[in-house]
C-alpha cells in the first residue's frame, strides 16, 4: 500500500455483502448455498488479487478487502458485476447470485 510521508499508510476498503443469502440458504438447503457462496467468495478473491487488492477477512457472506488506491477497488467492483452477470445468464432463477458492494 502507498506510503504518506510520514510513514502511515493509506488504503481503501471496500465490503461485499452475498445479497438474500439468508433467504437462499432456506431456498436452496445449506449445501447448495454453501457451494453458491463459496463460488462467490472465489470470484470476488480473484477479481480483488487481480486488482492488487488484498481480503482482509471474510464476512460469513462477503468479505472485506484492501486496496492501494480508490481506482482499484472501483475496477474490481465493475469487474466483479460484470463477471456476475454473465455467470448468472446461465445460472437457474434460484440459484443467482447478487452483491452489494
Amino acid at each position: 500500500m502507498a506510503g504518506l510521508a510520514d510513514g502511515a499508510m493509506t488504503a481503501t476498503v471496500f465490503f461485499t455483502d452475498l445479497v438474500g443469502s439468508t433467504a437462499m440458504r432456506s431456498r436452496l438447503g445449506d449445501v447448495r448455498a454453501d457451494e453458491l457462496r463459496q463460488e462467490h467468495d472465489a470470484l470476488i478473491t480473484t477479481a480483488v488479487q487481480k486488482l492488487n487488492g488484498t481480503v482482509v477477512k471474510g464476512l460469513g457472506d462477503g468479505i472485506m478487502a484492501a486496496f492501494p488506491a480508490p481506482s482499484q477497488a472501483i475496477s474490481a467492483a465493475m469487474t466483479i458485476q460484470k463477471q456476475l452477470a454473465d455467470r448468472n445468464r446461465s445460472a437457474r432463477p434460484d440459484e443467482q447470485i447478487g452483491v452489494r458492494m
